[in-house]
């Protein structure tokens, strides 16, 4: 079976860190012939980049394993989702954050 990423509500992401991890991430299990389990790419952490670089007061657009992803500075602490709009799939990154944190 493929594993199939889906990444969890805002809430449940970066707090005050700049990467995304395996509680990030959540897959369908899948295994080898020898019936372990594979290394699954998205069940891992990686640097997103140094928290000096990230712009607190507009989105961070990134590529991340292929997938296009945004990083702000929410009222919450940073944020992380897909770079796009659920209702038009815009990119988010092009969007602008508010004094509320909203993006």
């Amino acid at each position: 079976a493929a594993i199939r990423p889906v990444l969890r509500p805002r809430a449940a992401l970066l707090a005050t860190r700049t990467a995304i991890g395996p509680a990030d991430l959540v897959s369908e299990p899948t295994s080898t012939a020898s019936g372990s389990a594979a290394f699954s790419w998205e069940a891992n952490w990686y640097p997103v980049m140094p928290v000096s670089y990230a712009d607190p007061v507009r989105p961070n657009g990134f590529t991340l394993l292929g997938k296009h992803l945004v990083l702000w500075k929410s009222a919450d602490g940073w944020a992380c989702v897909e770079d796009a709009c659920p209702h038009r799939l815009a990119p988010l990154s092009t969007g602008r954050v508010t004094e509320e944190g909203t993006l």
